[in-house]
């Protein structure tokens, strides 16, 4: 994934899409828990609704949970 501090990516591109599949397939893999798409994209939703998730998230990167959470979808 990129590492650049300004998500200026287009989350609906086939590169933030390819990256969400495989961080989909990581989380399913890593965390003993099958995340299907849907509660994927809930998840999503957390990362900028849950303001403990945006602070933690968004030392990552201007505007990284928006960023994430609208690729999750």
């Amino acid at each position: 994934m990129r590492t650049s501090r300004d998500w200026d990516e287009d989350p609906d591109s086939d590169l933030a899409k390819e990256e969400m599949e495989r961080m989909c397939r990581v989380f399913n893999e890593s965390f003993g828990h099958y995340y299907s798409l849907e509660s994927f994209a809930a998840l999503g939703n957390m990362y900028v609704m849950d303001d403990r998730f945006k602070a933690n998230i968004d030392k990552y990167g201007k505007r990284l949970s928006e960023f994430l959470s609208r690729a999750m979808q």
